[in-house]
C-alpha cells in the first residue's frame, strides 16, 4: 500500500518504537493458513523468541515457534505464491482494496443508523451502531432481568482481494 502511496504514514521497523513486525501472509499474501513471518529490528529480540524444551524423550529441543517444526510446504507454498503475483500483483490488489474500502466508508456513512468509528488506515472499517445496541438491550432486558445490558454494537468489516467481486452489495 505505501508503494501505491495509499499509506502514507511510516509503519515498518524505521518507526521510532517498532521493534518487531508479525505479517499473516495467509491474509493477504495468498497463502495457505498457517503461514506468518515475524520480523525483528534487533538480533536480540529474536534470539529471545526461540522456545527451548527439554521434557520431551529427544533431549533438548529448541525451535523458533512454539508449535515446533513445521512442514516445509506451507512455507514453499507461500514463497511460490508470492513469486508468481509478484511486486505489481500485490500493487493491483492494494490498489483494488483501497477502492473497496472507500465504497464500504461511503456505505456505511450513508445509513443513518450505522457510525463510522474511525477513519480507516488500511483494509478494515470499524462501525458502531446504537440502533442495534437497543434492539439487543431490549431483547436481552425481556430474557434475563439480571444480566447488564450489551456493550455498543461494534463491527470491524476487514477487506481482502475476494471482496472486490462483490459490487453488487457495495456499488461502485
Amino acid at each position: 500500500m505505501s508503494k501505491q502511496g495509499l499509506f502514507t504514514r511510516k509503519w515498518d521497523l524505521s518507526t521510532p518504537g517498532v521493534t518487531s513486525i508479525s505479517v499473516d501472509v495467509h491474509k493477504y499474501g495468498f497463502s495457505s493458513k498457517g503461514v506468518s513471518v515475524c520480523g525483528f529490528k534487533d538480533p536480540e529480540l529474536r534470539r529471545a523468541s526461540y522456545m527451548p524444551s527439554a521434557d520431551g524423550c529427544e533431549g533438548l529441543y529448541i525451535t523458533p515457534t512454539l508449535q515446533g517444526s513445521r512442514s516445509g510446504a506451507q512455507i514453499a507454498q507461500a514463497w511460490a505464491t508470492l513469486q508468481r503475483v509478484g511486486d505489481d500483483g500485490y500493487r493491483e490488489m492494494a490498489r483494488d482494496i483501497a477502492g473497496l474500502v472507500d465504497r464500504v466508508k461511503a456505505t456505511v456513512k450513508s445509513i443513518p443508523e450505522l457510525k463510522l468509528l474511525v477513519e480507516p488506515d488500511a483494509a478494515i472499517v470499524p462501525i458502531s451502531s446504537g440502533a442495534f445496541t437497543a434492539a439487543a438491550a431490549a431483547a436481552r432486558e425481556s430474557q434475563h432481568r439480571r444480566n447488564p445490558p450489551p456493550p455498543p454494537f461494534v463491527a470491524n468489516i476487514a477487506q481482502c482481494q475476494c471482496h472486490c467481486q462483490l459490487r453488487t452489495l457495495i456499488p461502485t
